[in-house]
């Protein structure tokens, strides 16, 4: 384990602590196989499966890497995705690019694979984080992750058995330890408590306070903070964790900037 794994594991809590669900929540926590006051029978999600993964190169030897979720896959008007993203970064820095952008893609899917769609032909298939970082071996890479990780930390509720806080922690660590091993600098993307869905409650601010642990872990590592950038602004679909039009102007412009901003310094 690296600098970066050695620290989080002093300052993130125990396990027995790190599953405790976030204040307000309501469901019974149960262990797999477990029933409700109402009776129904209630089990713990594993992590969601990755689909769809679009990829776009450009370059010999990319200097920045994305790699994303829905979000970034939807930008462009959901025409674009990867390509739309990477034309920016292009445009912007000067410099070559490859996105990877796949829907329920999260810190779980990128350090194990095999969570992803056996059924996507060989090309589409997602990888582990540490395979993209080696093909490509970017100067900065930029993971736009963490939503599908709430998202699965909300369904479960802290359940034993399902995914939870310190699963979540493992996954990060082992991204970031895989992203070092050819990247020179990372930006992590934090994760909307205020999305039109509206149902992570706080797993979400559970999930930020761990990425944010991560920012101060390491010099090397920025936290572009789109929860911040986004409170309180209609950027949202109704019920919906994705931007309209102007919250993908707003995330895409996040990126970019931060992307920029890394790379000077990287």
């Amino acid at each position: 384990m690296n600098d970066v794994g050695n620290d989080l594991a002093a300052r993130v809590p125990p396990p027995e602590a790190a599953v405790e669900p976030p204040a307000g929540s309501t469901r019974t926590t149960l262990p797999r196989g477990g029933r409700s006051k109402t009776g129904m029978a209630v089990l713990p999600q594993p992590p969601r499966l990755a689909t769809t993964t679009g990829v776009d190169r450009s370059g010999a030897d990319p200097a920045v890497l994305v790699i994303g979720d829905s979000l970034v896959r939807n930008l462009g008007d959901g025409s674009g995705g990867a390509g739309y993203l990477a034309t920016q970064l292009r445009t912007a820095t000067g410099r070559s690019t490859t996105v990877v952008a796949t829907a329920n893609v999260g810190f779980a899917q990128l350090a194990d694979a095999t969570l992803s769609r056996d059924a996507q032909p060989p090309s589409r298939r997602l990888l582990t984080a540490a395979e993209y970082v080696a093909q490509v071996r970017p100067q900065l890479t930029v993971l736009a992750l963490g939503t599908t990780d709430a998202q699965t930390l909300q369904s479960n509720n802290g359940m034993a058995g399902g995914y939870t806080m310190v699963d979540l922690d493992r996954s990060v660590r082992a991204v970031l330890d895989a992203t070092f091993a050819s990247s020179r600098c990372v930006v992590v993307v934090n994760v909307a408590q205020d999305s039109g869905w509206g149902r992570m409650g706080g797993w979400a601010k559970a999930t930020n306070e761990l990425l944010a642990l991560v920012g101060t872990a390491d010099p090397r590592i920025t936290v572009a903070d789109w929860n911040g950038a986004s409170a309180g602004q209609d950027w949202f679909l109704r019920r919906d964790i994705h931007q309209n039009d102007a919250g993908e102007a707003a995330y895409e412009r996040l990126i970019v900037d931060n992307a920029i901003a890394r790379l000077a310094s990287c």
